[in-house]
């Protein structure tokens, strides 16, 4: 609920609870369910016991509770429906249905003249870029286009893919200073949601460029505090009027961004044929993905790896928990999008998020869902030993605290729900295994210790074959 609250996800809510006679009198198996989800919630309503005299608003508030979760800003509705016995019986009549709506609330949402022409004088030949993060429509590509900017794609935003403008390794471009330093845009667009790259925030902030943001929703994104303009509406329409309008920069901008990418990707594709590491999970898994599937990536580092290091992915729909960035609750999230989408879908998950969740593998089989089931078991939490407390606090205490081993056979999970079991040691391996129909449970295990080393190696390479480059 607290991640659909944050994300704007439509989540209708529903609670059964004892009659309110029951309540404050030390009733068994009764509590005080009224706003129990306080903030979080768009609405909460509670209709009292149902009887037949109340029947006649049903729908109405069906309708009520539907348009309330999809309104302009989307969100979970809880709804408390409290019951008293005999809790069996015959169902009441519902009331008859209409020939027209039941409730509808129309939002006007035209982009007018001046909005179009405010991002103009602010974007239009000026040297800029895109931060797309999900929540961009495919129209961007038009803008970026009439622009002449790059677009640094988060892979939530859909735009992951190969297009003149698109820049995939943008993390580890933005940590070669010395590219950098020459590459300073005058504008900085970011579009719906923020990206989980940390240099790429950092690198926001050292900015001098004011920064305009695009939303659909009137959800805040300004966790930087640099916003200066926000646009609120139809971005795919805003996008296109835009473009009509654009005024592209100097071609050299895009070009210096484009060379960077092709330098920085061509590095990471070598480095991940070369090292069999958590960074070659995340890489081969984006370049396995099949088109039409979906792709759900737990918080932690799997995000991280999929944005840093990931290839492109074209036709894939990519979900990550992203409102509350926990790790709990993730492979039912996958349940759930193999489920609505009817589509392959695979998870990329840690050790502790999978463990987490294990009981989301249950009736997995039953329910033939084609699940594949991507885990880096490094034993433990492995993005901890990337914050300071891992130099600061004595090693032992560390490993408790912060590593939390575990243990957990995988195998043994997989095997007690019944869904398949493959262990991987290469990259062709789990290539390999990743085109087998799920349920399946792949397992690649890892050292932590040696996790931290690796990222710093690849960065490294890349910001060498950059400084080359650009010499």
């Amino acid at each position: 609920i607290i991640e659909a609250h944050l994300s704007n996800v439509p989540l209708i809510v529903c609670t059964a609870d004892r009659p309110p006679h029951l309540r404050d009198i030390s009733a068994p198996q009764t509590i005080d369910q009224t706003k129990m989800f306080g903030d979080a919630v768009r609405w909460f309503h509670d209709p009292g016991v149902p009887t037949e005299s109340t029947s006649e608003t049903w729908r109405a508030l069906a309708s009520r509770v539907f348009i309330s979760t999809l309104g302009a800003r989307p969100g979970p509705v809880h709804l408390n429906l409290p019951f008293d016995e005999p809790l069996f019986g015959e169902p009441l009549a519902l009331p008859e249905a209409r020939d027209h709506e039941w409730s509808l609330r129309v939002r006007g949402n035209n982009w007018s003249e001046s909005d179009i022409k405010l991002f103009s004088q602010s974007c239009s030949g000026k040297t800029g870029v895109f931060v797309a993060g999900k929540g961009t429509p495919a129209a961007l590509l038009q803008l970026a286009e009439q622009l002449g900017w790059p677009i640094f794609a988060d892979p939530r935003s859909g735009l992951r893919r190969e297009h003149p403008n698109v820049i995939i390794a943008f993390d580890p471009i933005l940590r070669a200073e010395r590219f950098v330093s020459v590459a300073n845009p005058e504008v900085i667009v970011h579009v719906g949601e923020a990206p989980a790259s940390k240099v790429l925030s950092q690198w926001m902030r050292k900015s001098h460029a004011p920064v305009l943001h695009l939303g659909e929703s009137e959800t805040v994104v300004d966790p930087l505090h640099r916003v200066a303009i926000s646009f609120v509406g139809n971005l795919g329409e805003f996008c296109a009027l835009a473009a009509a309008g654009a005024h592209s920069c100097d071609a050299e901008w895009l070009t210096r961004w484009k060379k960077a990418d092709v330098v920085a990707s061509n590095v990471i594709e070598t480095w991940v044929a070369q090292h069999w590491s958590e960074i070659s999970v995340s890489h081969t898994v984006s370049r396995a993905l099949l088109a039409g599937s979906q792709c759900v990536v737990s918080s932690s580092m799997p995000i991280r790896d999929l944005e840093w290091f990931g290839g492109a992915m074209t036709d894939v729909v990519v979900h990550s928990n992203r409102g509350a960035n926990g790790i709990d609750g993730v492979v039912s999230t996958a349940v759930g999008v193999a489920l609505g989408s009817g589509a392959t879908t695979f998870l990329l998950i840690g050790d502790i998020a999978c463990i987490h969740d294990s009981n989301g593998m249950w009736d997995m089989k039953r329910r033939d869902v084609d699940v594949r089931i991507v885990v880096t078991n490094n034993d433990g939490g492995a993005i901890f030993s990337f914050l300071p407390q891992a130099r600061e606090v004595d090693a032992e205490v560390f490993e408790k605290i912060y590593g939390t081993p575990h243990g957990v056979s995988f195998a043994s999970l997989a095997h007690a729900h019944g869904i398949k079991y493959c262990a991987v040691t290469s990259v062709q391996e789990l290539d390999a295994a990743c085109q087998e129909l799920g349920p399946i449970l792949i397992e690649a295990r890892f050292e932590r210790s040696a996790d931290v080393a690796q990222h710093e190696d690849l960065n490294a390479a890349v910001i060498r074959a950059l400084e080359e480059a650009t010499a």
